[in-house]
């Protein structure tokens, strides 16, 4: 008797039909129309019994993201197999409430009623923030392509794992969501304060007007007339002895540049335009000349320049942070 592969046959309980209900109806269906289960959902559909591990068998694309279950944060967590690779990753993110922990809740930048001033004071915060972030977990990955920057890591274990052991695995990890969410917290006791080391890392602070998280590796191509202006007038003060004017931003990050290589503030400086005051300083004493008698007129010049901006700036940031010297 022929068998015919193209359709399915169907019990009279499903069809609606009279008799026997475990009987074949006479409605068949074709196999584009049976729905068959995946491995994930039959292993989930499976009755589960005290420390029962759900299997990660989905690749990337399929995952389902949920919750990751930090109280007060947005976090969600994603784990997939990786078959290429013969490992189960998992992924979390957590939404960093930035404003919260620099002291700029009140400071709306998304709004047109938002001063200039206001708008740069946020950009100067969350510069130094990313500092204490990248520094504070490194193993996590800082994105800023939403509104709300984000903090990801990703966890990885050889051959399948459950997601109980990944979540885990995520969860106890020293230097993972977790911490960083009781650190964010002012009020979790036992726990270091973000808030505080982002107040103590803007106390060592020294930038520029606008400074930024991501290198320009040639700040001297946005020079304008104004900054030779201001480099010249600058320099025959130095050169008379008499009291010389600050340089613009874009003249201290070419002064800056001279040092790059030798000093990594004054690279800090040159392509972001920000630098630790006291390790700036501290690099400086080592690699410009200290002594009249030493070094180019051009290199004593710029260099009287960086020591006398980075002491100044440090000193404004402190006025505007409220900050006691």
């Amino acid at each position: 008797m022929a068998t015919d592969n193209t359709a399915t046959k169907i019990r009279k309980r499903d069809t609606g039909e009279k008799g026997n209900g475990g009987e074949f109806g006479t409605v068949q269906r074709s196999e584009a129309e049976v729905q068959i289960a995946t491995d994930q959902q039959v292993i989930d559909a499976l009755p589960r019994s005290p420390g029962f591990g759900t299997p990660v068998l989905d690749e990337r694309e399929a995952a389902e993201t949920q919750d990751f279950g930090l109280e007060g944060f947005a976090a969600d967590f994603t784990t997939w197999h990786n078959k290429d690779a013969g490992e189960t990753v998992a992924e979390v993110g957590v939404y960093v409430p930035d404003a919260a922990i620099t002291g700029t809740e009140d400071i709306d930048p998304f709004s047109a009623a938002t001063s200039d001033e206001d708008e740069a004071k946020v950009q100067r915060a969350s510069v130094v923030l990313d500092q204490v972030l990248r520094e504070r977990y490194p193993d996590a990955d800082i994105s800023y392509d939403t509104e709300e920057p984000r903090l990801s890591w990703q966890f990885s274990e050889d051959g399948l794992s459950t997601h109980q052991a990944m979540h885990e695995r995520a969860w106890t990890d020293p230097r993972g969501p977790v911490t960083f969410a009781n650190e964010a917290d002012p009020g979790t006791f036992g726990h270091e304060s973000l808030g505080r080391l982002f107040r103590e890392r803007m106390a060592d602070t020294s930038m520029i007007s606008q400074p930024t998280l991501y290198a320009d590796r040639n700040p001297e191509s946005s020079r304008t007339p104004s900054d030779d202006v201001n480099d010249a007038a600058a320099y025959q003060e130095f050169a008379d002895g008499v009291e010389v004017q600050m340089p613009s931003d874009r003249n201290l990050r070419a002064y800056a540049a001279r040092w790059a290589e030798r000093s990594h503030q004054m690279r800090s400086l040159t392509e972001k335009g920000h630098c630790s005051t006291s390790r700036a300083i501290k690099e400086l004493d080592q690699v410009t000349p200290i002594s009249p008698h030493h070094g180019s007129p051009v290199e004593r010049f710029e260099a009287y320049q960086l020591y006398r901006w980075i002491e100044a700036s440090n000193e404004e940031l402190a006025e505007e942070w409220g900050q006691e010297r």
